[in-house]
């Protein structure tokens, strides 16, 4: 049989190893958390603030104090 290349058996098994063992590396890095302490030990050294927002002032809305709603423009 021409179709069947013997030669390609060891390199598909060694691909298919391969990408198995990037699955497992990347699996555990996700139940991991991705390195979770490193991101905490690096938000400790962290300088932050509380910046205090000023409220904004009250609406007066858009038609006016005297507008009412009723009539028709």
């Amino acid at each position: 049989m021409a179709y069947a290349d013997h030669s390609q058996g060891s390199s598909r098994t060694i691909s298919i190893i391969i990408v198995a063992l990037v699955h497992a590396v990347l699996g555990y890095a996700f139940v991991t958390g991705l390195g979770m302490k490193y991101v905490k030990k690096a938000a400790e050294q962290l300088n932050v603030i509380d910046v205090k927002e000023e409220p904004p002032p009250p609406d007066e809305g858009s038609y006016g104090a005297d507008w009412r709603g009723d009539e028709e423009l």
